[in-house]
């Protein structure tokens, strides 16, 4: 049980928002790796050799490549001797250390790339030497904001000033009104629609009525009570109000006002 707990080493676990499903942790990580670079551990595998010049030694399954073409998993990888040119120092041929027979057609001319490095030949990239390398974000000096301050309020002087110039001379937009006189004889308006001097919008009957002292309008009627049995009733009282009296009073008020008003 001690060695147990001397010689543990912690499992490979899930980051956080990732999913777990079963047989996760047996998974090959490949996001370090990269397809055509070959590890050490391959190497040795594959019996090639490793070190400073290991990139000089063709892998095995080039012989295979250029008899049957790329991969298809990766149609755009770049794999020398195939579709790229071989190392310096390097030869075709099917001798130990050989890389092969280019893939060329009848012609001479490569299948699946500039194998021979004849048009990968770029021209050398023009440099632009009109780049700004002042270091952006510094803090400015406070003569210089100073000197900013006084530019900015030479411009609002100088704008104030143009603006002022601007402006138009409004002594000489006076209109006389001896020049604005309609003459006779051409008014506008047709005859027969003056306007008047008062319009009236309330009757003439209903106003006469009101100052001549007509009868006010009553806003409430108090109610006598009277008394009275309870009953049977389930919700019964013991008093009730004289409303039929009322009722006829105010039939006959409504009865002559509409005589007075009727035209």
């Amino acid at each position: 049980m001690m060695l147990f707990f001397k010689w543990q080493t912690k499992p490979d676990m899930t980051i956080h928002g990732d999913l777990y499903y079963e047989g996760k942790e047996f998974e090959t990580r490949l996001k370090n790796k990269k397809p055509g670079e070959l590890s050490d551990e391959l190497r040795v595998a594959l019996g090639m050799p490793t070190g400073l010049n290991k990139h000089l030694f063709p892998p095995p399954w080039l012989i295979a490549m250029q008899r049957y073409g790329p991969p298809p998993s990766y149609p755009n990888l770049r794999i020398a001797g195939l579709n790229a040119p071989i190392p310096e120092g390097c030869s075709f041929g099917y001798f130990v250390g050989g890389w092969g027979k280019p893939p060329v057609d009848e012609s001479g001319r490569p299948l699946y790339g500039d194998v021979f490095g004849v048009t990968g030949e770029k021209a050398p990239r023009e440099v632009d030497t009109n780049i700004d390398r002042s270091f952006w974000g510094e803090l400015e000096s406070e003569e210089e904001e100073e000197e900013e301050e006084e530019e900015d309020e030479e411009d609002e002087e100088e704008v104030e000033e143009s603006s002022d110039a601007k402006k138009p001379d409004e002594s000489g937009l006076m209109t006389p009104m001896e020049g604005i006189a309609t003459p006779s004889g051409l008014t506008s308006i047709p005859a027969g629609l003056e306007t008047p001097e008062m319009i009236e919008l309330r009757k003439k009957k209903i106003e006469e009525t009101m100052e001549q002292g007509g009868e006010t309008p009553v806003l409430y009627t108090v109610l006598s009570e009277k008394a009275a049995g309870v009953g049977g009733a389930m919700m019964g009282s013991d008093h009730v109000y004289e409303i039929s009296a009322k009722r006829k009073k105010k039939a006959s008020s409504s009865d002559s006002a509409a005589k007075k008003f009727k035209f």
